[in-house]
């Protein structure tokens, strides 16, 4: 791209007022990702932190590659947690992709997820997406499993969804599976009595077909349960025997073709008559020996032996 098409793009920037103009401004930068535009970014995020699209600036910005670009994600940061905490997972989800994690992220990454133990009333409001960030973020930084007494805690006591409960457990399982689901078999008269816990189980043991302790939780939630969660699982046991039977079918199924020579046979006795009858004479024998020449070939193989004895 040329530097002068850049330098429009700067100043478009920088002049536009429109919400649709400036994010189109801001998408033709990703378009052509120069490192020229981190720092004109950066102060349009400034300007414009607390709109409904401040958080188009902090993607592009992550999507452009330069020494300066972490260093300016460090600036933005605390913009976001000044300006607009709600920007903050967008800003978490750059640096993640960036894999950089400043120790003031991490703080606000873990202040965002006690959050959950609090009433919902009084954390910061997260779409589900910007959940997973957050999350993503603390697993890719390593800290994640030092959190796990929160996030088991979080499952139990917390007011939350039904989607941010899923997202806790599969991040929870990810991060050390053999320990959490010890952590779950103990904790078994509290899943079975939650039916929405009970269902996130159910929902997350589906994806685990091998191991141990998910095997035994599998069981528990089956012989134990009461709601969703257990319906599922025996639904996706039935689905796999099922696709179990159908393989093993196609499998031991051998595709048996029958090749026959009695319509040959037919045809040659037809011709050794028609013969007999235009010389007038019995050049050929009756056709009771060609009776005893027909068989049945189930292979290839079979039929052209089959043609080598036919006389």
């Amino acid at each position: 791209m040329s530097d002068e098409t850049n330098s429009k793009l700067i100043s478009d920037l920088y002049s536009k007022t429109d919400e649709d103009d400036v994010t189109q401004t801001i998408e033709d930068m990703e378009e052509v990702g120069n490192p020229v535009f981190l720092h004109p970014l950066l102060d349009g995020y400034r300007k414009y932190s607390t709109s409904s699209f401040g958080h188009y600036f902090i993607a592009a910005l992550g999507l452009i590659k330069s020494p300066e670009t972490k260093s300016c994600l460090d600036e933005i940061l605390l913009l976001a947690e000044r300006d607009n905490r709600d920007h903050v997972p967008w800003v978490l989800d750059v640096l993640t992709q960036h894999k950089h994690f400043p120790s003031r992220a991490s703080d606000l990454a873990t202040a965002i997820i006690r959050g959950y133990l609090g009433e919902r009333k009084t954390r910061l409001s997260l779409s589900d997406f910007e959940l997973k960030y957050t999350l993503d973020y603390l697993k890719e930084s390593g800290q994640l499993k030092t959190l796990n007494d929160l996030l088991r805690n979080i499952l139990l006591f917390g007011e939350i969804d039904r989607q941010e409960r899923a997202h806790f457990l599969a991040h929870l399982l990810r991060a050390d599976p053999a320990a959490e689901f010890d952590w779950l078999i103990e904790n078994k008269k509290a899943i079975i009595e939650n039916a929405e816990f009970e269902l996130a189980v159910g929902k997350e043991l589906i994806n685990w077909e091998k191991g141990k302790r998910s095997a035994q939780l599998k069981e528990i939630i089956i012989s134990e349960g009461k709601g969703r969660g257990r319906e599922l699982l025996i639904a996706d046991i039935h689905k796999k025997k099922e696709q179990k039977k159908v393989q093993e079918s196609k499998a031991n199924e051998e595709e048996r073709v029958v090749y026959g020579n009695s319509a040959l046979l037919e045809q040659i006795g037809e011709l050794r008559t028609q013969i007999n009858l235009q010389i007038g004479a019995e050049l050929f024998a009756g056709n009771d020996l060609l009776l005893k020449q027909i068989k049945v070939a189930t292979d290839e193989s079979g039929l052209i032996k089959a043609g080598i004895e036919l006389r």
